[in-house]
């Protein structure tokens, strides 16, 4: 197994978040929404059948610093919990211009806004929405927003 090992530059290594810095962009808070967020991943078939196929996924980008194709993307996953902009100021404010990244952070199935189904119309069990909360789900929900933004980027598909 071939291990890569990065060093990050000397300014790096000495930076220092400060709660009372000023980002050098101008972050916004405005969420985007990914429509065609597929339900449940692992089945050809929407079931049980009042499952919609698709769901509106949202999520957050920061463009400011990104070099246009053959740039990286930084996914940013957050975790369980609502998603109110960007987190973690080191990507942001560090790791994305020194790379001339762009970052993209979508919100976690069923926290916030982000419900692929609402569990409270009584037409869904327990095992039903278990099988749709799952960490394979919101992975795969990721790829597919990922990809998604690479194609709106003008950036090839991932070999």
């Amino acid at each position: 197994m071939k291990i890569l090992r990065y060093s990050l530059p000397p300014v790096l290594l000495g930076f220092r978040v400060c709660a009372s810095s000023t980002p050098a962009y101008s972050l916004s808070d405005t969420p985007h929404f990914f429509a065609d967020a597929v339900v449940d991943h692992f089945s050809a078939a929407p079931s049980p059948p009042t499952f919609a196929s698709t769901w509106t996924q949202r999520y957050y980008t920061l463009p400011d610093h990104f070099l246009g194709p053959g740039s990286p993307i930084f996914l940013v996953l957050g975790g369980e919990g609502t998603l109110t902009g960007l987190t973690y100021p080191f990507v942001n404010d560090v790791l994305a211009p020194y790379f001339g990244a762009y970052v993209l952070q979508p919100e976690h199935r069923f926290y916030g806004s982000s419900h692929p189904v609402y569990p409270d119309d009584g037409t869904r069990s327990v095992g039903d929405m278990a099988r749709l909360l799952t960490a394979e789900q919101a992975m795969l929900d990721a790829a597919v927003l990922l990809a998604q933004v690479r194609g709106a980027l003008g950036c090839d598909a991932v070999q």
